[in-house]
Parts: C-alpha cells; sequence; structure tokens
C-alpha cells in the first residue's frame, strides 16, 4: 500500500473541505437570487419585427424603482433583480415610433414577467401595402 505525503493529505483534506463548504452554502445563494423577480420581453414593431435599441423603462412609483435597459438587436429586454411587489409598469420609447406603456402588473419572487409589445408604428411611414396603394392612386 503507499503512502501519501504530508502535502497530499493536505490538499485532500482542503479539496474535501471546500466541496462541503460549497454545498453548505449553496442554499443561501440559492435563497439570494430566488428573492428577486424579472421583467423581459421583446420591443416589436407593427409588421412584428423586432425593435433594437429601443428605451425601456421598467419602474414602480411606490418603491421609488426607476431601471431603464436598452433592446438587443432581437428587441429582446430583461430587467433583472426586482423587489417582489405590485404597481410595476414598463414603458418603450425609440425615436419615429409612437410610445408604448403597459398597465401596472405584479413581479413575484423567482418568476419572470414576459411581455410582448409594440412600439407602434413608424410616424409618418405606411404599416401595410394598403397605405401604398391609396397614395398611387392619388
Amino acid at each position: 500500500m503507499r503512502e501519501f505525503s504530508l502535502f497530499q493529505r493536505f490538499a485532500v483534506l482542503c479539496t474535501a473541505l471546500l466541496v462541503v463548504l460549497m454545498v453548505l452554502t449553496a442554499p443561501a445563494f440559492a435563497q439570494a437570487i430566488t428573492g428577486f423577480g424579472a421583467v423581459s420581453g421583446t420591443v416589436l414593431d407593427a409588421s412584428a419585427a423586432p425593435v433594437p435599441g429601443a428605451k425601456v423603462v421598467v419602474f414602480n412609483p411606490s418603491l421609488g424603482l426607476n431601471r431603464e435597459e436598452t433592446t438587443t438587436d432581437g428587441g429582446i429586454f430583461v430587467a433583472p433583480e426586482l423587489v417582489p411587489a405590485q404597481g410595476y409598469k414598463v414603458s418603450v420609447s425609440k425615436v419615429g415610433f409612437a410610445p408604448y406603456a403597459t398597465a401596472e402588473f405584479e413581479v413575484h419572487v423567482g418568476e419572470t414577467v414576459n411581455l410582448k409589445g409594440g412600439a407602434g408604428r413608424r410616424r409618418g411611414h405606411p404599416d401595410r401595402g394598403d397605405n401604398r396603394r391609396r397614395a398611387r392612386g392619388r
């Protein structure tokens, strides 16, 4: 039978203690993360195309919370780590698009509220071929 050196014994002991420490503290980290909720969504224009670079504001006046996010190239936004409460609203704005706002909603612990909304159609631009046909007929 092979004997282990003092260094090898110490390394095994430290590794075992580290594993035990990680297992014991994991629930505390999980509780910290799940103590919040989140809001995510996709901002679409009138033709259901994603709107990149839109300003999305998640706010709750009773909490004094005002979080600004920007949509990705795919029109997606995420507002993580929100305090669970009622009274949240989301507003979306971008130059060239009509503003959009949600009604009040509630954020729950450990849940993500998924929204899909529009930034409205571009101002001064037709959103359907029907409008173009009328313009041509004049």
